[in-house]
């Protein structure tokens, strides 16, 4: 879609949309639309990231354990997702919650309230969901 079409009469400046490009292992590629950063998302990302890194430390962990566990070349990229410069890829979910040694349908749930909450709200309300709720002990 060009700036100039348009869905629904709205054309893509209008809707401020951004599409995002992303090709899996196997070589699929998928469309991400999203909007445009607002103030509330940022705060949320940084949230989101506080989070992370309070799991990661009570675990006792580092960023370079956490990157090695999930396979990310640069420990540096955990320290942006913590900072909530970068968002978590999809893909390492279910792999950055064994590592942390939480449930990981509880995180997964955990990380769409901060980076998807309009979805999170619609499918589960005001639930809220604790680093005790994920911990495995």
């Amino acid at each position: 879609m060009s700036d100039s079409e348009n869905v629904l009469g709205y054309t893509r400046e209008k809707l401020n949309i951004q599409f995002c490009n992303f090709t899996n292992k196997r070589g699929a590629t998928f469309i991400n639309k999203q909007g445009t950063r607002t103030a509330e998302s940022l705060a949320l990302r940084k949230e989101g990231g506080s989070f992370l890194k309070n799991l990661r430390q009570h675990r006792g962990l580092t960023q370079r354990d956490v990157a090695e566990a999930c396979n990310i070349n640069y420990y540096t990229m955990i320290a942006q997702i913590e900072a909530g410069s970068a968002r978590m890829p999809p893909d390492h979910f279910v792999t950055y919650a064994k590592c942390l040694g939480v449930r990981s349908d509880l995180f997964i749930k955990k990380l769409m309230s901060y980076y998807d909450p309009i979805t999170y709200s619609g499918l589960f309300g005001n639930e809220h969901i604790t680093m005790d709720d994920l911990l495995i002990d």
